[in-house]
C-alpha cells in the first residue's frame, strides 16, 4: 500500500462504520414504533372494556411494552449504541408509569437515589421489566384510600464489587478478565406493607411472579422486606452477550 491507498481504506472503513451506526439506529427505532404500536393497541382495547379486572390486565400488558419500546428509544438517541444509561431510563420509566395511573394523584411521592450505570441491551430489558412490574405493584397496592406515601427507587453499584475488582486485577493474569461488578437496584415504599405470612416463594400475583423470573433471568437475586412498608432488592450483574444462530 502506498499512503494514498491506506488513506481511501480508512476512509472507506469510516464509511462502513458510520453506515452500520445509522442502520442500528434505523433499528432501534423501528422496533420502538413497532412496540408503541402494540402498547397503543392495548390501551385503546383497554378503554373499550368494562370489566375492570380485564380492563386492569391490558393497561398491564401496555406497560409492559412501553417498557421495552422505552428501552429501544434510549439507545437510538445514544451516542453508544450498545449501552443503555440506565439510571435515566429508570427515571423516564418510573415517571412514565406514575402518569398513565389516575389513582396517585396528590397522595404518593415518587424520589430517586440513582448514581450512573451503563448496561447492555441483554440486561437492560429484563431490568426494565422487573422494574416495571414492581413499580407498578407498589402503585396498586401500597397506598390504598389515597393513603399518603413515598415510593423510592435507587440503584447502586455495591463497594464489595469495586473492592473485588481492584484488588483481582493486581494479581489476576492480563488474559483472565476482571470480575464483573454488582448492581443493587431497590424499589421501596412506605405503604400497608405485605401480609406477614407472606414468602416470595409461594407468589400469587401474576406480576410478582413475572419479577420473580426475571430476577432467575438476570441471575440474580430478589430479596424482600416487610417491615414498615415493603422493599425489594435485586443484586445483579451485566449478563454477557449470547450469540444467536
Amino acid at each position: 500500500f502506498d499512503i494514498s491507498d491506506r488513506k481511501q481504506a480508512e476512509a472507506r472503513l469510516q464509511q462502513s462504520l458510520r453506515d452500520k451506526e445509522v442502520l442500528l439506529k434505523e433499528v432501534h427505532h423501528r422496533v420502538k414504533n413497532n412496540l408503541q404500536v402494540i402498547s397503543a393497541l392495548f390501551s385503546l382495547q383497554a378503554e373499550s372494556i368494562q370489566d375492570l379486572k380485564v380492563k386492569s390486565v391490558l393497561q398491564d400488558s401496555e406497560n409492559r411494552v412501553r417498557s421495552m419500546a422505552l428501552i429501544h428509544e434510549t439507545l437510538y438517541r445514544s451516542t453508544n449504541l450498545g449501552q443503555v444509561n440506565f439510571s435515566q431510563y429508570i427515571y423516564r420509566l418510573a415517571n412514565s408509569i406514575f402518569m398513565a395511573s389516575s389513582t396517585h394523584y396528590g397522595h404518593i411521592q415518587l424520589n430517586y437515589d440513582l448514581v450512573p450505570v451503563s448496561l447492555n441491551l441483554e440486561t437492560a430489558v429484563p431490568c426494565g421489566l422487573l422494574l416495571n412490574e414492581l413499580i407498578t405493584n407498589a402503585i396498586k397496592h401500597a397506598f390504598p384510600n389515597r393513603r399518603v406515601g413515598e415510593i423510592l427507587i435507587s440503584l447502586k453499584q455495591l463497594p464489595d464489587s469495586l473492592e473485588l475488582a481492584t484488588s483481582e486485577l493486581a494479581i489476576t493474569p492480563a488474559q483472565t478478565r476482571p470480575p464483573k461488578p454488582r448492581y443493587e437496584l431497590k424499589i421501596r415504599d412506605d405503604g400497608i406493607g405485605l401480609p406477614s405470612n407472606f414468602a416470595i416463594e409461594n407468589l400469587q400475583s401474576l406480576g410478582l411472579k413475572v419479577a420473580y423470573d426475571l430476577a432467575l433471568q438476570l441471575r440474580g437475586t430478589l430479596d424482600l422486606k416487610t417491615q414498615g412498608g415493603t422493599e425489594f432488592r435485586l443484586v445483579f450483574s451485566e449478563l454477557t452477550y449470547s450469540k444467536r444462530l
